[in-house]
């Protein structure tokens, strides 16, 4: 694994995104077509997709959301630490 701080990405957040009615399609081409995004997925519930970023900074994190603005709400929540690193289930 590489750490994405030693390239100077020091930001990462996990987003909620919900698309306004008639935006899926734009919100998954845009989720598709920026960089930062490093993971999505589409979630039942309130929310449509939940989206790990990868950013410089917080000016960067706060570039990333606003594409999204037109189309859908936002609501990104910087990651402190973590606690479980991405791992399989009991086998």
């Amino acid at each position: 694994m590489v750490d994405p701080k030693a390239f100077g990405f020091n930001v990462a957040a996990n987003v909620r995104i919900h698309a306004m009615p008639g935006e899926v399609k734009k919100v998954v081409q845009l989720l598709r077509d920026t960089p930062e995004i490093v993971e999505a997925d589409q979630v039942t519930g309130k929310d449509c997709f939940q989206v790990k970023v990868v950013v410089r900074n917080a000016e960067e994190l706060h570039a990333v959301a606003a594409r999204f603005e037109p189309y859908a709400s936002v609501d990104t929540a910087i990651i402190l630490s973590n606690i479980v690193a991405r791992r399989l289930p009991k086998l």
